[in-house]
């Protein structure tokens, strides 16, 4: 082969896969990869192509792709192949980001195959010394001489095509870089191989046959699908109750259909007919073995069910000694993965998929008679952990197989659990999703105290497409937060903020002003009003410079909750948010004559530093306004001065409430020495100088057993309980409290 061709094929390659290749618009209008046939040569399938180039085409065709990736563990097998062939799949090679289909190309003279590390099969034309000089497929002209072997049953695949570089590209542009013959291309689809026999069950073929009908439009008109639906929902509901021959019979006559229909002139074109033909045939003729119903969702519910039996993990590994089991979610800044055992076990399906189960393990559910257990290995703490959520997971050929799995997976949930479904932002992430994926999801169901949900993974990163199922208990802390509203948006404020106000005396009629600017400006936002802005910020200015002159001759304390009602007030996004612009800081000065500061911050504008908290804390800091406000105010980036702060601040401090609070504000400094020194806010291939901090580590438990000892009830209450069993199996913590990006 030609250095110069490759060369040349893998610039244009490469740079077919970075998004910052723009599409433009093609000289090339539809390069359909027609099936012709399919052939069994007894040990595998032959699938023979004819690309088409389209007459409305204004160029030639010089680079057809077909997609051949496969779910993760089919591995990177390659048959005999007939024609120049490069293989880019090996792992320890050029890269193994995806495992592909068994497969071995067959190519046209002058021809190359290329397969490469994304699982893509990749034909282009080479011929001669002359760089980007191709044979290529001239418009309203067609080649011969593609195909594929490989034991894989057909299913719909993407395809594209690529123009010749001297119809696009070969000109300097007046402006901008030289484009490239991907950024052309056109999209289509093709019968590939695609499926292990034992993988195309009737909810596959069913899908298959909806696809060919509507989206790819391989049988035409779609009226002539109703004839071939109708025996395969017959064979569907014979196989739920058992009754294979009754099955056999129903894809029998769907074969006779589907040989009707097909030929010259005739609804079924060659690329539908193969694609239902070769699994059809293998249902019918394979009966008593064939898989005729995808098993996952079944799989699934069992498992799933597995969390009403509860238990500890030492309790599930007596009973499952055969389960990989892992202690204590990797320390990861921002990692959700807050649990204390997991115990995972892999095996396949009838139909040949891998599936894998875990079970995850949380500290105990705290109670008012909880206490911290004593310090231990991790193996020897987690053995005490209980089961809080089963999550089961199934690689899948594609990511309509995994939409349409998902579906059925949803449907069984739901007529098992007959829980009532929840919505969800469109942004929800499934717990234990993993990293740079997005998932559409089907739930969630809650039944008494049990939440299930399933999803079907729609984008991905260094892997197939995958569908899961979970199960969690209340226990697991994995529940969903509410999603913020308008409504309840102002309902915290307008509590915090008056809540404030009443510790001043000052009689009603002034404190309305502060939840009624904060109305408007809330309003504001939902557009429910639309006051000009340079008003509201006006009447902002006055209500808080009013406000803070009522409260003047006041006593310190009431003073200070008076600047805690005002901190509040301007600490809120609709009211902070009238000073963020250059032009809106002649009123803000205004409100720096009381105390109020504000700092210029990268892409917020100019932003309130929350400065009269220190006022109020300084008026009076044993009052309950005083005491708010060095709650609000203790933070930052340095543990180590929150640290010397709380600890000095907690002689002042009489509501036990507040005291806990405290005491868990301090477990969480000292939790930061502690994995600062683990570098957890390092990823891990950065971790090169990992060490343990002991004296932090008792300290922050020191500090968590103190809060825990007045209050178990509380959110933070619950959040030191289970960070406080992590450093007692003397783990870092998940990620740090106080730690700024930079800093």
């Amino acid at each position: 082969m030609r250095l110069k061709s490759i060369v040349g094929f893998a610039i244009t390659f490469f740079c077919s896969l970075s998004p910052l290749c723009a599409q433009r618009v093609s000289p090339l209008r539809d390069v359909p990869v027609h099936l012709v046939s399919v052939a069994d040569s007894g040990t595998y399938l032959v699938y023979t192509y004819r690309v088409v180039n389209s007459a409305s085409s204004k160029a030639g065709a010089t680079t057809v792709a077909v997609e051949l990736t496969a779910p993760d563990q089919a591995g990177y097998a390659t048959l005999p192949a007939t024609g120049t062939f490069m293989d880019s799949t090996k792992p320890g090679g050029v890269g193994d980001d995806r495992e592909h289909v068994p497969v071995g190309t067959i190519t046209a003279a002058n021809w190359i195959a290329h397969l490469t590390k994304e699982g893509w099969l990749f034909w282009f034309a080479a011929q001669g010394d002359v760089p980007w000089k191709f044979d290529s497929i001239a418009p309203g002209d067609s080649l011969e001489g593609f195909g594929l072997r490989s034991p894989f049953f057909p299913g719909i695949r993407a395809t594209f095509a690529q123009p010749t570089w001297a119809s696009c590209c070969s000109q300097q542009p007046a402006q901008g870089p030289r484009p490239t013959p991907n950024q052309f291309r056109v999209k289509g689809w093709a019968v590939a191989p695609t499926y292990a026999p034992t993988q195309v069950t009737l909810d596959v073929l069913r899908d298959l046959l909806d696809r060919s009908c509507g989206e790819v439009a391989w049988i035409t008109p779609a009226s002539a699908c109703n004839p071939l639906r109708e025996p395969l929902v017959q064979a569907a509901t014979s196989a739920r109750s058992g009754d294979r021959d009754g099955a056999r019979e129903r894809v029998r006559a769907f074969l006779g259909a589907l040989d009707a229909n097909h030929g010259t002139g005739r609804p079924v074109s060659d690329n539908a007919y193969w694609l239902l033909r070769i699994g059809a045939g293998y249902l019918s003729t394979h009966a008593a073995t064939a898989v005729w119903l995808d098993p996952f969702p079944s799989w699934a519910l069992g498992e799933l069910a597995a969390l009403k039996g509860g238990g500890t993990t030492a309790d599930w590994m007596r009973t499952h000694p055969t389960d990989t089991l892992a202690t204590f979610g990797p320390a990861t800044l921002g990692s959700a993965e807050d649990w204390c055992a997991r115990a995972t076990t892999e095996q396949p399906l009838p139909d040949s998929l891998r599936v894998i189960r875990r079970a995850y393990f949380f500290p105990p559910t705290l109670t008012p008679q909880s206490t911290l257990p004593a310090s231990a290995g991790p193996e020897i703490l987690a053995r005490r952990c209980v089961l809080g959520a089963v999550w089961v997971a199934v690689g899948v050929p594609t990511t309509p197989d995994g939409i349409r799995l998902n579906t059925e997976m949803g449907h069984t949930l739901v007529s098992v659990y007959h829980g009532a479904p929840r919505p969800l932002h469109s942004q929800y992430e499934p717990p234990f999703g993993g990293f740079a994926s997005s998932w559409q999801v089907a739930g969630l169901w809650v039944a008494d105290s049990t939440t299930v949900l399933s999803a079907a993974e729609i984008r991905f990163l260094r892997h197939g497409p995958r569908v899961m199922a979970l199960a969690y208990g209340a226990g697991s802390g994995l529940g969903r937060p509410e999603g913020t509203t308008v409504v309840s948006q102002y309902t915290r404020d307008s509590t915090s903020v008056a809540e404030a106000a009443a510790l001043t005396g000052l009689e009603a009629r002034r404190t309305v002003l502060l939840v009624s600017l904060l109305a408007r400006a809330e309003s504001a936002r939902a557009r429910l009003a639309h006051p000009e802005r340079g008003a509201l910020r006006s009447v902002a200015v006055r209500t808080l410079w009013h406000w803070l002159s009522y409260a003047r001759p006041l006593a310190p304390a009431r003073r200070a909750a008076a600047y805690l009602a005002a901190d509040r007030l301007l600490g809120t996004h609709d009211v902070g948010i009238l000073f963020a612009e250059p032009e809106d800081t002649a009123e803000g000065h205004l409100l720096q004559a009381w105390g109020a500061e504000f700092e210029e911050r990268y892409m917020a504008g100019f932003v309130y530093t929350h400065s009269w908290l220190a006022q109020a804390v300084s008026l009076d800091p044993t009052s309950r306004a005083g005491n708010l406000a060095f709650m609000s105010l203790i933070g930052g980036c340095d543990p180590g001065k929150a640290i010397e702060q709380g600890v000095a601040f907690m002689p002042n401090l009489s509501d036990p409430a507040l005291r806990a609070q405290l005491n868990f504000t301090l477990g969480d400094a000292y939790a930061d020495s502690v994995g600062m020194a683990a570098q957890v806010n390092l990823g891990p291939s950065y971790r090169d100088k990992v060490r343990d901090a002991p004296t932090s580590r008792a300290k922050a438990i020191e500090y968590y057993r103190a809060g825990l000892a007045i209050d178990r009830s509380s959110v933070g209450a619950r959040a030191a309980w289970r960070k406080a069993w992590r450093l007692l199996a003397g783990q870092p913590p998940l990620g740090l409290v106080f730690y700024c990006e930079g800093d």
